[in-house]
């Protein structure tokens, strides 16, 4: 057997048995047995039986964690996947990493990619953001903006539109959307430079096969 960090191993049997706690409150909240909820997995197509949850709840697998359990868990408990990792979210923090303890805020922007995650660096206890730039928070930042960029522009294009409205309002108007239009350009290219990044470029992909 090969030797395993004490620190790793006592990170990764804390954060099972976060969750399996999580999952096991979430299901009384919802007044669920574990045979309730092991036949509501079922209807979701990937049955997860009341021995396996009593073990998950119960941090009975040595510290292991099945992300499509996870996800199916959380679909069939209705609670964000995100919550049963940090079930005491907004307040206190978690270790994202082996001693590497974070808000729960910080930690949940993380998972969802709206910022990095702030961690210790060089071992000093200086505290910095590890990978940058993080092309990931660029992608989810940039998405995000298109979004808004679009609600505007469709709104303004509504206002525009309407019966009544002023001629300099209409011109006005346009000229927003023109500059909307732009920027959201922009943006779309943003997305696809962060893709390529995070991903790789397909088409050249395809010409090394």
């Amino acid at each position: 057997m090969p030797n395993v960090d004490k620190a790793a191993k006592a990170w990764e049997m804390e954060l099972a048995g976060r969750v399996g706690a999580a999952i096991r409150a979430r299901r009384n909240a919802l007044k669920l047995t574990a045979v309730d909820l092991a036949e509501r997995t079922k209807t979701l197509g990937y049955p997860v039986n009341r021995v396996a949850i009593s073990k998950i709840e119960s941090n009975l697998r040595a510290g292991k964690l099945d992300v499509a359990e996870l996800l199916v868990l959380a679909v069939a408990l209705e609670i964000p996947p995100a919550l049963l990792l940090l079930p005491t979210f907004p307040d206190g923090a978690v270790d994202v990493l082996p001693r590497s303890p974070a808000p729960t805020l910080k930690a949940r922007e993380w998972l969802c990619g709206d910022a990095p995650i702030p961690l210790p660096v060089h071992g000093d206890g200086i505290t910095g953001q590890r990978a940058r730039p993080n092309m990931g928070v660029g992608l989810v930042g940039a998405v995000a903006s298109r979004a808004r960029h679009d609600a505007e522009i469709a709104n303004l294009s509504q206002i525009a539109l309407t019966q009544g409205t002023p001629p300099a309002a209409v011109e006005s108007t346009r000229r927003t959307i023109e500059s909307l239009v732009e920027q959201l350009s922009s943006v779309k290219t943003q997305i696809t430079e962060a893709q390529i990044a995070l991903w790789g470029n397909p088409v050249e992909d395809e010409s090394d096969a």
